[in-house]
């Protein structure tokens, strides 16, 4: 009998052994990859989905949103949510800058809605007698709107690890406010004004090489006006860290664009090459108040006109920034003549002084009359500001409550029109005894500052 015998194959020993690496390496990929997915899920149940760049930019229009309804605890919140997101030397490192300088503006803000009841007016009453000797109708004539620019340039060279650049930077910042006053009422016992902040703003240009400072305010006065008026537009109070203008303009506020472009226009940048760290928008943006003045009162009322809400605190603030009896005061004897001096109050001064709306300046500016002369069919007085050693002390109030600095008069002058009485121009230059960078301020963290200049300058237009 036929036998069969099952066929047997024998494979070479080198084939087998390969056979054994081929199954352990496809089973260590299969841990591994096992493993990446192990790894993945727990991390997201553990910590929780970790939002990319995206989300982070859609936490950061929340929270500028937030701040142009003046939710200041909520948008605080979010902040805080976005700094808790942004780990140390995190690559989204100028939304941490943005952070850190929103996040100190509404810890204030939310605190004074918390602890004081906000109010749409306050009453503050300021003794002083010089304001009973001043020709109330004849400085403010009913119907006069004066439209005001202000702003004053800190140019130098310094380091700062929140400008996210290594080694030294020229820099330049611009504060600008921009004001529209309308004399409501004006007799002997009382004045009424009407003011609208068009533009409140700060602004930080950096650059590797040293900018050129050529300021044009003639035409300044009357290029954000339109931008108060747009009540359809939000401001966005805060600050908003940038690279470029175009970012600046379409990142959250397109109010921005107003004062980026006007910002340009002053300096005679090219918009879209202009390299803006930084962009602060104060509260008072495209804000209107009734401020009322009594005889031997200062200011003795102030009242939002808009929908804004402020604590009285906030008030008290205000009335030390607004200076709107500067023409006044700046000019208080009408009949003075070339060489006479006469000394006012810092405060008095604060408009043509523009330390900031967050600022408030103490201590005496000496004027002298050097000539009169007509420029046009303007006559014009002369002022000389001379310089003092005592110096103007500089104190934050609101969020920068508790910083003070000094600045010291090296020159200045003011144009003042005699027929219309007000100042038509002038301009300041500062050195510094001691440094105001206050935590709002974008130079905030600025060391070894060399070739520092100040100089504010200030220019009104008036329809009669």
């Amino acid at each position: 009998m036929h036998s069969q015998r099952a066929a047997t194959i024998v494979k070479p020993a080198s084939s087998t052994r390969m056979e054994g690496v081929a199954r352990r390496l496809i089973a260590c990929i299969t841990r591994s990859v096992g493993f990446v997915f192990l790894l993945a899920w727990s991390a997201t149940s553990a910590y929780g989905f970790v939002p990319q760049a995206t989300d982070l930019k859609e936490l950061q229009k929340q929270a500028y949103q937030l701040q142009s309804e003046r939710e200041w605890c909520q948008s605080l919140a979010v902040w805080q949510q976005i700094q808790s997101k942004l780990a140390s030397g995190d690559s989204n490192s100028r939304l941490k800058v943005s952070a850190d300088q929103n996040i100190h503006l509404l810890k204030y803000l939310c605190e004074q809605n918390e602890n004081a009841p906000a109010t749409s007016e306050s009453v503050e009453i300021k003794g002083d007698e010089r304001i009973g000797k001043i020709d109330w109708p004849r400085y403010y004539p009913v119907g006069r709107v004066i439209r005001s620019s202000a702003i004053t340039t800190v140019s130098g060279v310094g380091q700062n690890r929140n400008w996210l650049l290594s080694g030294e930077q020229h820099f330049i910042s611009t504060i600008q406010v921009q004001t529209e006053t309308k004399v409501i009422k004006s007799t002997n016992e009382v004045v009424e004004v009407e003011i609208t902040f068009a533009d409140v703003s700060e602004a930080l240009i950096l650059s590797g090489f040293k900018l050129r400072i050529d300021i044009k305010l003639n035409p300044l006065a009357g290029i954000l006006f339109e931008r108060a008026r747009a009540l359809a537009i939000r401001f966005v109070p805060g600050t908003v860290i940038v690279e470029d203008f175009v970012e600046a303009a379409t990142l959250v506020d397109p109010a921005l664009e107003k004062t980026l472009t006007a910002l340009a226009e002053t300096f005679g940048y090219d918009q879209q090459a202009m390299k803006v760290h930084g962009v602060k928008t104060e509260e008072l943006a495209g804000s209107r108040f009734l401020v009322q003045y009594r005889p031997r009162f200062a200011m003795t009322k102030i009242k939002a006109l808009d929908d804004k809400t402020y604590t009285n605190e906030q008030f008290q603030d205000l009335a030390v920034s607004l200076g709107l009896l500067i023409d006044s005061y700046v000019m208080p004897n009408l009949n003075a003549k070339p060489q006479d001096r006469w000394s006012i109050d810092a405060a008095d001064a604060v408009r043509v002084l523009n330390l900031g709306m967050q600022t408030k300046a103490e201590g005496t500016v000496q004027l002298e009359f050097q000539q009169e002369r007509t420029i046009g069919e303007e006559k014009l007085a002369r002022l000389h500001i001379v310089p003092g050693s005592d110096g103007i002390k500089a104190v934050g109030t609101g969020p920068n409550r508790g910083y003070q600095g000094t600045f010291l008069v090296q020159s200045g002058w003011v144009n003042y029109n005699l027929d219309d009485l007000f100042i038509r121009e002038s301009e300041v230059s500062f050195g510094v005894r001691d440094e105001y960078l206050p935590p709002g301020s974008l130079l905030f963290g600025t060391t070894s500052i060399r070739d520092l200049e100040i100089v504010s300058r200030y220019r009104a237009d008036i329809e009669k």
